[in-house]
C-alpha cells in the first residue's frame, strides 16, 4: 500500500537616479536580511536531528520568484543511510498527485475533459452500474492489521457516476487508505495504466461518491492519469514531460529512478521492494509514481504560485489555479486527515489553509500543498510570495514540518 497565484498590482512611479539607486539597495538589503534570518532554520533542523525525530531533512525556500535557502543534512537512515545533499533526487510519493492534477487540468483548459464528466466517458469499464459496499450489521470494523477479523459487507447501488471531480477532491470512495478491499486487482511487474486502471471499474466502492472525503492513496489518481492518456492521445508520462517538466526546466523529475541520476538519487525503501508504481518501468503511476529533486519540486511550485505561467509561458491558466486552490469539499475534509487538523480545506489535489490557528499552522491563510507518505510536503505561500519544500526520509515528520514552518514565517517579512 502507497500512500501517500498570486500576481500583485504594481505601481509605476518615477524615480530619480540617486532614488532608484537607493530603491535598488534596500530591496537588496531586505533581500539578505531575509537570507540571514533563514540560517535559524538550519538550527532547527540540526536539534531535530540530533535529538533522533528524524535522520535527515532537505529544505528549500523561494521567494519573489528566487530560492533563497537550501539546506540538507543527515542521511536516510540506517548505518549504510545515503547522505541527503541539496541535490538529491527522492521519490515525492503522493507529491506527485498534484502533477497529475495539473495534467489533468491542462486538458480542461483545452476543453478535452470537464470536472464533472463521468470517468466512463474515457474508461467504458467503468460504465458497468456502479456498487458501493457498506458494513453489514455486527460486522468487525475494517483493519489492516494482522491477523485481524475480515469486516463483513453488503453491496448497494451506487447513487451517481464516478465523476474527474470525485477523483481530483478524494470523494470516490474508490479505495481508502488503511481500508482493505480485496477486489483492488494487484499489479506486477508488466501492468501499466491501459492494462490495469480499466479492472478499477469492477471494485466496489467504499462509500457513495461525493458523500465523505477520504484519501485514495493509490488508485484514484491512476485513474486520472489513465484519463489523460485517453483524452490526449499520449502517454501520461510523455504528456507530463512535455507539457510540464520540460517547458519547466525539471531536469531532475522522471517516473521512477532516473538511472543517469543515480549517483545523486536516494534508494529505494527496502519496505516497498520493488513496487511496479515506485519502480516506474512500466507503470508511470499517477498517484505517487516521481522522483524529483527540491529545487525542480519548487519549480513546479513557483508556476502554481505565478498564476499557472513560467517565464512568460502558460502551463495552466489562472482559472485553473484559482480552481485547484478553492475548496470543493465544504466540511468533508475533517480534522485528522492525513496530518491536517481543522482549519484546512481540500481543492483539487492539494490541501487549503483557511484557519491557521484552527490548524496550527504558522503558513498563513491561503497556502496550499501536500504531503508524501506524510514525510514530504510542499507548501505553495501566496501571501509571503514565497515556495516551501520539505523532505524528511522518516522518522516524526509533523513535528518537524512544524517547526522549520514556524522558523521560515518568521523569517519572512
Amino acid at each position: 500500500m502507497r500512500f501517500v497565484t498570486l500576481f500583485q498590482a504594481g505601481i509605476v512611479v518615477a524615480l530619480l537616479p540617486g532614488a532608484w539607486a537607493h530603491a535598488q539597495s534596500g530591496s537588496a538589503s531586505e533581500a539578505e536580511a531575509v537570507k540571514g534570518k533563514l540560517e535559524h532554520v538550519r538550527a532547527v533542523v540540526k536539534q531535530h536531528i540530533d535529538a533522533g525525530d528524524t535522520p535527515g531533512v532537505i529544505t528549500l525556500v523561494a521567494r519573489n520568484g528566487s530560492i533563497v535557502f537550501q539546506d540538507a543534512q543527515g542521511t536516510t537512515g540506517g548505518e549504510a543511510g545515503f547522505r541527503l545533499g541539496t541535490d538529491t533526487v527522492f521519490w515525492v510519493a503522493s507529491m506527485t498527485k498534484p502533477i497529475a492534477a495539473t495534467a489533468v487540468l491542462a486538458l480542461m483548459d483545452e476543453d478535452k475533459l470537464g470536472l464533472d464528466d463521468p470517468v466512463s466517458k474515457f474508461i467504458p469499464e467503468f460504465n458497468r452500474p456502479g456498487v458501493v459496499r457498506v458494513l453489514k450489521a455486527g460486522s468487525p470494523p475494517p483493519s489492516a492489521a494482522p491477523n485481524a477479523p475480515k469486516a463483513v459487507y453488503e453491496l448497494v447501488p451506487a447513487e451517481r457516476p464516478l465523476t474527474i471531480r470525485h477523483l481530483l477532491t478524494q470523494t470516490s470512495g474508490l479505495q481508502t487508505i488503511g481500508v482493505p478491499n480485496e477486489a483492488i486487482p494487484a499489479q506486477d511487474a508488466q501492468s501499466t495504466l491501459a492494462t490495469w486502471v480499466p479492472r478499477l471499474g469492477a471494485v466496489p466502492l467504499d462509500f457513495q461518491p461525493g458523500s465523505r472525503w477520504a484519501y485514495s492513496n493509490s488508485t484514484a489518481f491512476d485513474v486520472l492519469a489513465r484519463i489523460v492518456e485517453v483524452a490526449s492521445g499520449v502517454p501520461f508520462d510523455r504528456f507530463v514531460q512535455q507539457r510540464i517538466l520540460d517547458p519547466l526546466g525539471m531536469t531532475s523529475s522522471s517516473f521512477g529512478p532516473n538511472p543517469a541520476l543515480a549517483a545523486r538519487t536516494m534508494p529505494v525503501d527496502p519496505r516497498f521492494g520493488q513496487d511496479p508504481c515506485i519502480i516506474g518501468r512500466t507503470f508511470k503511476c499517477g498517484s505517487a509514481g516521481m522522483w524529483i529533486s527540491a529545487a525542480d519540486y519548487s519549480k513546479f511550485a513557483q508556476m502554481l504560485l505565478d498564476g499557472g505561467s513560467s517565464k512568460g509561458r502558460a502551463i495552466l491558466s489562472k482559472k485553473a489555479v484559482e480552481l485547484m486552490r478553492t475548496n470543493h469539499t465544504a466540511a468533508l475534509f475533517v480534522a485528522g486527515q492525513e496530518n491536517f487538523k481543522a482549519g484546512v480545506d481540500f481543492g483539487l489535489s492539494v490541501a487549503v489553509v483557511r484557519n491557521p490557528q484552527a490548524a496550527g499552522l504558522s503558513i498563513p491563510a491561503g497556502s496550499f500543498g501536500w504531503d508524501g507518505v506524510g514525510s514530504r510536503r510542499f507548501w505553495v505561500i501566496p501571501e509571503k510570495n514565497a515556495v516551501l519544500v520539505m523532505f524528511l526520509p522518516g522518522g516524526k515528520a509533523p513535528p518537524v514540518h512544524r517547526d522549520i514552518e514556524r522558523a521560515v514565517m518568521e523569517a519572512l517579512p
